[in-house]
């Protein structure tokens, strides 16, 4: 049983990969993809949104914009921000929340 091979933009398609959609994505087996863009989907991931995301695994799906989930973490909103363990969802903008912090939009 051969794979079949999709070649849209900079796409290699491997053994038990789903089709993809457009730009450098690479799925692992089991993946599922709608959209496209930069994002590298590890195992039982999903894909709503794209932009240069990477989830690891025990992450939610994401927004828009350069973000990294760490487990467990839920993403509504997006722009440059990290989120470490114990953080909560934060708003927009450059923030870093320490462990145990809630966040709106900006912080002091």
């Amino acid at each position: 049983m051969q794979a079949e091979k999709v070649e849209v933009g900079r796409i290699k398609l491997s053994e038990g990969r789903k089709k993809v959609g457009v730009g450098r994505i690479k799925w692992s087996a089991g993946r599922k993809k709608e959209d496209a863009g930069p994002i590298k989907w590890s195992a039982g991931r999903k894909k709503e949104d794209a932009g240069r995301i990477k989830l690891s695994e025990g992450r939610k799906k994401v927004g828009v914009g350069r973000i990294k989930w760490s487990a467990g973490r839920k993403k509504e909103d997006a722009c440059p921000i990290k989120l470490s363990e114990g953080r909560k969802k934060v708003g927009v903008g450059r923030i870093k929340l320490s462990e145990g912090r809630k966040s709106g939009c900006r912080s002091n």
